[in-house]
């Protein structure tokens, strides 16, 4: 027991005389955005009835800010802890028609537009390789919580043979809900002395009513400051 003690302190020590430490900070944007046509086929499948007219969905270019810290194993890999507030979002709009097979009275348009917009705190644990080229490449785990979110948007239904049963309305809310993130997010940067660039993939599941995958890309330049000790 003594012999794999002592083991563990001279390796320990080892890394300790040969270790760098790295602190950095990185500034840039995040775009997000999903797949909404995914999702629209799922309900054309689930729902034989359904014929789409229109759907779009527009990314949100938000605010991405990083505090990190790196521990080098080796002068090109390192263990790195990023924790970063992220703006992410949404805008979309559809419009479908429903045939109901029951009744013509029955069929209605349906059009619906909204904007979700998100403020994310996301803890970041990796691994990094730099190449003799200058270029480096990531992989870790992640999660991301929900600080805030406000999301509104707007609806109506057509009853073109019944017009009776027409409506439309607003839509608002600032309840947060549960996200679920993406246990694996990839990046590829480039450095040029304490100057980086870099580009991160990730993706979040928001819970229902929305129960969609937000997938973001974000684009980083920062500064690094390596402490030999």
């Amino acid at each position: 027991m003594k012999k794999y003690l002592a083991i563990i302190i001279l390796t320990s020590l080892c890394f300790d005389i040969y270790s760098q430490h790295e602190l950095s900070f990185s500034l840039g944007t995040v775009v997000s955005g999903y797949d909404l046509e995914s999702y629209v086929n799922q309900d054309l499948e689930y729902n034989p009835y359904y014929s789409e007219l229109e759907s779009s969905v527009s990314p949100k270019v938000g605010l991405n800010i990083n505090l990190g810290y790196a521990y080098y194993f080796k002068y090109n890999l390192r263990a790195f802890l990023v924790s970063s507030i992220q703006q992410q979002g949404y805008s979309d709009s559809d419009s479908h028609n429903y045939d109901n097979p029951g009744s013509s009275l029955y069929d209605y348009e349906w059009n619906s537009s909204g904007k979700v917009n998100m403020n994310c705190l996301r803890s970041a644990l990796g691994v990094s390789y730099l190449t003799d080229f200058n270029m480096t490449f990531s992989a870790g785990f992640s999660k991301t919580f929900l600080m805030s979110m406000k999301a509104s948007g707007e609806y109506s239904t057509y009853y073109p043979n019944n017009p009776s049963l027409s409506l439309d309305g607003l839509w608002a809310t600032t309840d947060s809900l549960q996200i679920s993130s993406s246990p694996l997010f990839l990046g590829v940067g480039y450095e040029i002395g304490n100057i980086s660039f870099d580009v991160n993939i990730n993706s979040i599941q928001l819970d229902p009513p929305f129960g969609i995958n937000i997938n973001s890309v974000s684009f980083l330049v920062g500064i690094r400051k390596l402490l030999i000790k």
